[in-house]
């Protein structure tokens, strides 16, 4: 018999989602929904870092980035698809939530502030035949240092965001610090040489010293 393929750290996140959050809206069907649609996203939050972590994460939101002139489609789509779940559309993202109790199933969110540079900066990936994009690895690591100095994270948040931290530096050796340095100086100027001297502290104490 031939061999059973094991799933990929991202199959694998979008499976146990759903076991561990039944009320999650699936990844799949909405990244499938886009690709039909060729609405074109970029996958971030927790499921959009697993490539780069290594290991499946679970999540119950689940967290796009589409182009502006796709926006007011992309939100349209999702409404029609899942009208159970409550729209609060605001200049800087469209949240749709669930009913009962109140949490993010879906944000949508525009390429701006630090996530301006985000589609120049992507890897495409494939789960079960659907097509997406993920951030690269550099990018992945900005995105998880701007978690890490978000003052508005609740504490119960931060130790797995330290811990994501740690794990992706030490799972991806070849980053780049020229281009960790550009694009995290597009979040804020000067926060580069901040960025890239953390990640040479993480290569050599495992800590997030900030």
């Amino acid at each position: 018999m031939p061999a059973t393929r094991s799933p990929s750290p991202l199959e694998a996140s979008f499976a146990e989602s759903l076991r561990q959050f039944p009320r999650a809206i699936p990844a799949l069907d909405v990244l499938r929904l886009f690709a039909k649609k060729k609405i074109e996203c970029v996958l971030i939050g927790s499921l959009g870092l697993v490539d780069w972590l290594g290991a499946p994460r679970v999540t119950a939101e689940l967290d796009l980035v589409v182009q502006p002139r796709q926006r007011k489609r992309a939100v349209k789509l999702l409404h029609e698809a899942y009208p159970h779940l409550r729209l609060a559309d605001q200049e800087w993202g469209a949240l749709f939530q669930d009913l009962a109790n109140h949490k993010v199933k879906i944000k949508v969110l525009p390429p701006t502030s630090f996530l301006a540079n985000i589609f120049s900066q992507t890897r495409k990936r494939t789960v079960a035949g659907v097509p997406f994009l993920i951030p690269n690895a550099e990018m992945a690591v900005v995105l998880a240092f701007a978690a890490l100095l978000n003052p508005q994270r609740p504490d119960h948040e931060k130790e797995q965001e330290q811990a994501d931290f740690v794990a992706m530096v030490k799972a991806n050796k070849k980053l780049t610090e020229t281009k960790l340095t550009r694009l995290c100086d597009a979040l804020s100027p000067g926060l580069g040489a901040p960025l890239v001297k953390l990640v040479r502290s993480v290569r050599r104490t495992g800590l997030v010293e900030l």
